[in-house]
């Protein structure tokens, strides 16, 4: 089976969608950091593409409906080790059902993205009633955090918007990650 492996982000995975898409045979898309090979496979290592990435992203928007992109998003965010394959598996049944794609609940291709994309939205939901911050130098908002899922984006757009006027970090320790609002952007 051709094996499409990608560097772990989520430009990488669009650009492996995209390749593995155009593939006949059976294929599937796994993340670099969470597969190892079978008996069998034939890895193809897909390099992150920018421009096909942002191609891939207004297609799938105009296509398939921002709300199946937004599904695939959040449910990458859950970092499970078999997203990547379920999410190529949800794009193919969103690209001959569109938005019906959400209300298949019953489809084996489309279950394991909705579930990994509630899992990660009802997360993210409750680390916005749990991060505190306290100030740091220079008038700085600072919160550290212990998610699950990588929820740093979702959180990071909550507060961008609630809280525009102030500077703030918020610090997510498991991943290392911060996201930075300097009163602006």
């Amino acid at each position: 089976m051709i094996t499409y492996i990608y560097d772990s982000s989520f430009e990488g995975l669009l650009t492996a969608i995209y390749f593995a898409y155009k593939e006949e045979e059976e294929c599937r898309v796994v993340s670099g950091s969470f597969h190892q090979l079978e008996l069998g496979d034939m890895p193809v290592y897909v390099e992150t593409d920018p421009e096909l990435y942002s191609k891939m992203e207004n297609y799938i928007a105009g296509r398939c409906g921002i709300e199946n992109l937004m599904s695939m998003y959040r449910a990458y965010l859950g970092e499970l080790p078999d997203i990547s394959d379920a999410i190529f598996r949800f794009f193919k049944v969103a690209m001959k059902k569109g938005l019906e794609a959400q209300y298949m609940h019953a489809n084996p291709d489309v279950l394991p993205v909705l579930n990994a994309e509630k899992t990660v939205a009802r997360e993210s939901q409750k680390m916005l009633g749990f991060i505190r911050f306290k100030k740091i130098a220079d008038d700085t908002l600072y919160s550290s955090y212990q998610p699950t899922s990588n929820t740093t984006p979702l959180v990071a757009k909550h507060f961008s918007e609630r809280m525009n006027s102030y500077k703030w970090i918020i610090h997510d320790t498991v991943r290392g990650v911060y996201a930075v609002y300097n009163g602006s952007e």
